[in-house]
C-alpha cells in the first residue's frame, strides 16, 4: 500500500545513555484504527546529539507521523532540539500543561501500559517485528506494581510500542469507537442479565 495515502504514528523511547540501553521508534500504520500494524522498528544505541535527525527524517517518509516522544531523562533535550533547530513540529504532548511529549512516571507507565494490553489482547494491533514479540514475551509486572523487562533483558521495544499506542488515547485521531461500544453493550447486558 502507499505509504502517501495512510495514516502513521511513532513512538520514541529514548536511552537512558547507560551502556547497554537502545532508543527505540515504533512506526505504526493507523489507517484501520481498529487494525494498526507495525510496520517499522529503529533500535540503536545512538547519540542523543544524532537521534533528532532521525525522528525528523522518518517521519517524513511516513507521511509526516505524528511523534509521541517521552520526555523523561534526555528526551526533553532531544524534544527541544527538534522543536527549536529542527522545526519539527509533529511532537504530541500528552499533557498540554507539561509541554510537549509525554513524561513516564509510575502513574502514567501504568495507563501506557493498560492501553498496550488492551490493543494486543483485543487483536487491534498486529506486530511483525522479531524483537518486540521477544520482549513482550520477558515483560513482566513486578509485585511492587513496577514493569519492566527480566533480568538482563530489554523493555525499549515495549516502551516504544506503549508510548507509540498512547497516542491513540490522546483523542487527536478520530478512531471508530463502534467495536467498543457493542463490546460495552454486551458487558451492561451481562451485568443486567447476569
Amino acid at each position: 500500500s502507499d505509504i502517501e495515502n495512510n495514516s502513521y504514528i511513532m513512538g520514541v523511547d529514548i536511552s537512558k545513555g547507560v551502556g547497554l540501553d537502545f532508543s527505540v521508534i515504533q512506526i505504526l500504520d493507523i489507517t484501520n484504527p481498529n487494525k494498526i500494524i507495525q510496520v517499522a522498528v529503529y533500535r540503536y544505541q545512538i547519540s542523543t546529539i544524532d537521534f533528532p535527525a532521525v525522528i525528523e527524517l522518518l517521519s517524513k517518509i511516513y507521511n509526516n507521523a505524528l511523534t509521541l516522544i517521552e520526555s523523561n531523562n534526555l528526551g526533553d533535550g532531544i524534544i527541544n532540539d527538534l522543536h527549536h533547530n529542527y522545526e519539527f513540529d509533529n511532537i504530541l504532548s500528552s499533557n498540554p500543561n507539561k509541554g510537549l511529549g509525554i513524561y513516564t512516571s509510575k502513574s502514567s507507565k501504568t495507563q501506557m501500559l493498560s492501553n498496550l494490553k488492551y490493543y494486543l489482547t483485543k487483536n487491534k494491533v498486529e506486530i511483525n517485528d522479531f524483537d518486540t514479540i521477544h520482549e513482550l514475551s520477558v515483560f513482566t509486572v513486578k509485585s511492587n506494581s513496577t514493569v519492566s523487562a527480566e533480568q538482563g533483558e530489554h523493555d525499549d521495544t515495549v516502551m516504544a510500542l506503549a508510548i507509540a499506542l498512547y497516542i491513540m488515547k490522546l483523542n487527536i485521531i478520530d478512531v471508530d469507537m463502534s467495536d467498543n461500544i457493542n463490546e460495552i453493550k454486551q458487558e451492561v447486558y451481562a451485568t443486567i442479565l447476569g
